[in-house]
């Protein structure tokens, strides 16, 4: 458990709210719709990646870049955020 004051219930009832409206329950469906709204360059070389390792890949390198995350174990980065 995190906490039982009363600003740390809102503050976690907001967080989870949106997903449930938009019908995100899981990791995978979190990824999903991470993935659907980063914008792909078509002239990359590299091979294109699906929408879920696309996710993975900007959860990774892009946010939070200075926080080290090995084996896409983003425990660290969600500590850092609080």
């Amino acid at each position: 458990l995190v906490g039982s004051e009363q600003f740390i219930i809102d503050a976690l009832a907001l967080s989870l709210e949106e997903p449930c409206k938009l019908g995100i329950h899981t990791q995978l469906q979190a990824l999903k719709f991470i993935g659907s709204k980063i914008r792909r360059n078509s002239n990359s070389y590299r091979k294109p990646l699906s929408p879920e390792e696309e996710a993975r890949e900007v959860l990774d390198r892009v946010v939070l870049s200075h926080v080290p995350v090995n084996h896409f174990d983003f425990r660290a980065k969600a500590i850092y955020i609080g």
